[in-house]
């Protein structure tokens, strides 16, 4: 998933950089903040949701959106996106539209 997205990027015209691990991506982001976070929130032994709420207390100020994806469609598993600012809910499978549309709701 993570190939097909990074080519999907790539091909639009972003610059790409991905981590392995939630912490490698957190300490990035104070270092050199992105213009935006792609996410997958279901990662096997890390909660996506934990690391977007440490995203939000480390970088209060940050002005770049997250999109977090995930398999889990129902109205409780998204409930708590609206407690973070600017950050997008996108259900798999993500298509390239979704993530190169300029338009959000």
């Amino acid at each position: 998933m993570t190939r097909l997205l990074k080519l999907m990027l790539e091909r639009a015209g972003h610059q790409i950089s991905v981590f392995s691990s939630g912490e490698a991506a957190l300490d990035a982001l104070a270092d050199d903040p992105p213009d935006a976070l792609i996410m997958d929130i279901d990662r096997p032994g890390a909660s996506g949701r934990a690391l977007c709420e440490r995203i939000d207390a480390r970088l209060p100020q940050r002005t770049f959106p997250i999109f977090a994806m995930t398999s889990a469609h129902g109205d409780g598993d998204q409930a708590w996106t609206q407690e973070i600012h600017d950050l997008f809910f996108l259900e798999k499978p993500v298509s390239s539209k979704s993530l190169i549309s300029p338009e959000r709701d």
